[in-house]
């Protein structure tokens, strides 16, 4: 594979336990039932029967190598079984080396009478054992030329939250493998636990490994060892993060000192953020993380560390007299860029930085990373945006891209009562639809991005099963997302595959989410309508209906002009997945919504058109993608076009949940122009700040006023300023509507 500057991806390979894992699928329909695709691909008529076949392994391959093929056909039933070196003639499967081949490419020639596998290195053989596995016994004949996209494709697992057994992270490593990834994130340390055992500070697993006395664990060095070898033999690199200086209560439960204020502490039973810290004016605490940094390095043989650098609060730092005489003695001033606790905090992530330099290591962290200056060589993970990642590669910096609205794959697959995760949606088809290197960006600053990866925070995983339920199949579109071009990528093709990975996983014994078995949905607004696009996994057809008319296959986005009820449904065998969207009256349906003060950033979506859709917000998650919001006041207008019909009221919904800052507003209005720059007030009218007293849910409000035919409505909503009694007092709340019903 291409290797960093840095070395970040100087990985090892290996293959996949398998306990009887093949599924049955042949050629259909002019394509390979293969999830990530393989890049060049020629089909022929026929295909080779795998089933009992013999195979034979080139010799002047490693003893990984052959360990990872006799791994493969152990789990291929009614196998032919090894032949000798001598016999390869005989052979019905071969795998041979071939050094004209690149790091983890590889190549398939399927005959009639047989198959040849082609790689040069470990990863190179299992990638190509991978895509037989999806393709077992009936593999099509075919030519296949494989190699990934990204160089970095990697999947992070936070056992700091939640703890998962050596056996739980292994069958992790297993679903990383099945979808050739070669980057293990393994988030070993923060507020709520430490889970590696450091011998030269055992405190951080006597106590620092459970909260509340109860819940924890920890992993022995033994046990750390072992799952380094395992991934190792499945072609994929562990790389341990120690996140500091933030996110560390634990290390501070544990020994006190390291801490500016010194405690006591305990480890943290709440989730967010904890506002206790590394004290970086201390040389106490670097020594602390030089002597964890020692044995992390000998415990993990791969090139990176992982040192975090996220959501770091400074107020500690700024009331501490050990941090106040460093950031005096270092010259540190606040400028209109950075803060102090940013520059001081940039001091303390280079300092650990270099010491990893001096051991032959190279650091990786959070975007934060680049906060505080340009002095870092890590490797940037954009996690708040992928314009943070963008930013470092235009610095000449490396950067791994996992931005959160598409790679975090603790939110929620559905909006439905009882699905988990954190109440934001991503989809699989939004994790598809990432793409991580615009195309207006130079090949200098591309070569920068170096790859892509998901992450799968605990807060809200409990447990074994729910987190495969969380990974997969998101884990499949983000394969492609990781190893196919740009231009490969088809979520059309992903769809019709995806039927045959999820038969595989079942065969695993592995849990997953179906929701992309059943309808989704996607609405954009044209020439004054919306237009509904309709998917579904496999190739079952959809039929759909709106209100009484009759039933049809859906083939082209169904064109939606008013007011409707539309149904959809599909059938996959003996289940049916039925989707219903219901577009209310609006006399403002499918007009154009500009706006005096935009959306939040939080909450922006697709708001223009939104707003006009008469589609609901869903009841239950503010974070939906149906409430559009605003943290100060609101001010949107809608062109009702020059022949605009009679209107009276203008409505709107708004979401409340207090405790999560979500308020009614305090003030509505209502102004009407006929040019779009005079305009009247037709309605205003003030409100109490709601009372903590009064239930969550949702508020309705309708402004009412006589006939009027304006071209212009233009609607300003008052968010309140935090009462006394809330938590986050003297903050601006936000407020979240849905629609601006017209009527």
């Amino acid at each position: 594979m291409t290797v960093s500057r840095y070395g970040l991806l100087s990985v090892f390979a290996g293959c996949m336990s398998f306990v009887s894992l093949t599924v049955s699928c042949a050629d259909a329909g002019g394509e390979l039932p293969v999830i990530p695709y393989p890049a060049e691909v020629h089909l022929r008529g026929g295909t080779f029967d795998m089933e009992g076949a013999s195979w034979w392994m080139d010799p002047s391959a490693d003893s990984m190598c052959r360990m990872a093929v006799t791994r493969f056909f152990a789990g291929v039933p009614v196998c032919g079984g090894t032949l000798p070196a001598g016999n390869a003639g005989e052979a019905s499967v071969v795998f041979l080396k071939d050094c004209s081949l690149g790091s983890e490419h590889y190549s398939i020639e399927v005959e009639k009478d047989g198959i040849a596998v082609r790689a040069s290195d470990l990863n190179g053989f299992i990638y190509a054992c991978q895509t037989l596995r999806q393709m077992y016994p009936e593999v099509p004949c075919c030519r296949i030329t494989d190699y990934p996209r990204f160089s970095y494709r990697g999947m992070h697992l936070d056992v700091s939250r939640h703890f998962f057994s050596v056996s739980e992270v292994k069958r992790y490593i297993d679903v990383m493998e099945l979808h050739k990834m070669n980057v293990f994130h393994w988030h070993l340390t923060d507020d709520q636990g430490w889970r590696v055992e450091i011998k030269g500070y055992p405190r951080l697993t006597v106590a620092g490994a459970w909260r509340e006395g109860r819940y924890g664990g920890y992993y022995t060095q033994e046990e750390i060892r072992e799952i380094v070898s395992y991934a190792a033999d499945r072609g994929i690199t562990v790389m341990p993060e120690i996140d500091m200086p933030g996110h560390m209560q634990a290390a501070l439960a544990s020994y006190p000192y390291l801490g500016c204020t010194g405690g006591p502490y305990e480890v943290w039973s709440g989730w967010g953020v904890s506002p206790e810290v590394l004290c970086p004016g201390k040389e106490t605490t670097f020594r602390f993380i030089e002597g964890v940094l020692d044995e992390i390095m000998e415990l993990f043989p791969g090139p990176c560390i992982h040192i975090g650098g996220d959501e770091c609060p400074k107020d500690r730092w700024m009331e501490c007299l050990c941090c106040r005489k460093t950031i005096e003695d270092s010259g540190i001033v606040p400028d209109e860029n950075f803060s102090e606790g940013q520059y001081l905090q940039a001091m303390f992530m280079r300092r650990v930085e270099d010491y990893l330099e001096q051991h032959g290591r190279h650091a990786v962290a959070w975007d934060e990373i680049m906060e505080g200056g340009e002095d870092t060589d890590a490797t940037v993970m954009a996690w708040r945006s992928p314009e943070y990642g963008l930013e470092a590669a235009a610095l000449g910096k490396d950067a791994v891209m996992v931005p959160e609205q598409y790679m975090y794959f603790d939110y929620m697959q559905a909006l439905e009562p009882g699905e988990p995760g954190a109440s934001r949606l991503l989809t699989a088809s939004k994790v598809y639809g990432f793409e991580p290197v615009p195309e207006d960006i130079c090949p200098e600053q591309a070569s920068h991005i170096i790859g892509v990866q998901g992450n799968l925070w605990t807060e809200r995983v409990p447990d074994a099963s729910t987190l495969e339920y969380m990974l997969m199949p998101r884990i499949a579109a983000l394969s492609e997302v990781q190893w196919c071009s740009g231009q490969r990528k088809d979520y059309s093709r992903f769809l019709r595959n995806i039927g045959n990975m999820m038969s595989l996983y079942g065969k695993c014994g592995y849990g997953y989410c179906t929701h992309i078995e059943g309808i989704e949905t996607s609405i954009s607004k044209t020439d004054g309508c919306f237009e509904v696009s309709m998917t579904t996994s496999g190739g079952d057809p959809i039929y759909y209906r709106v209100d009484s008319l009759a039933w049809k296959p859906y083939r082209s986005p169904v064109r939606i002009t008013g007011p409707c009820v539309l149904r959809a449904s599909v059938s996959h065998g003996d289940r049916t997945c039925s989707h219903e969207t219901v577009f209310h009256p609006n006399k403002a349906f499918a007009r154009d919504v500009r706006f005096g003060v935009p959306p939040s950033p939080l909450y922006t979506f697709n708001a223009s058109e939104a707003l006009t859709d008469g589609i609901k917000g869903n009841p239950y998650y503010p974070a939906s993608g149906t409430w559009f919001g605003w943290q100060e006041p609101m001010d949107a207008i809608v062109d009702m076009g020059n022949a605009a019909e009679p209107y009276s009221s203008v409505s709107m919904s708004f979401y409340v949940d207090k405790p999560g800052h979500y308020f009614p507003p305090v003030w509505l209005e209502v102004q009407l122009s006929d040019d779009g720059n005079q305009y009247r007030t037709v309605f205003r009218q003030e409100y109490p700040v709601e009372d903590r007293a009064v239930p969550e849910g949702i508020r309705t409000f309708r402004m009412e006023f006589g006939p009027e035919r304006s071209r212009f409505v233009r609607v300003r909503a008052g968010n309140p300023v935090l009462p006394q009694w809330h938590p986050a007092k003297g903050y601006y709340s936000f407020i979240l509507t849905d629609e601006i019903i017209i009527l």
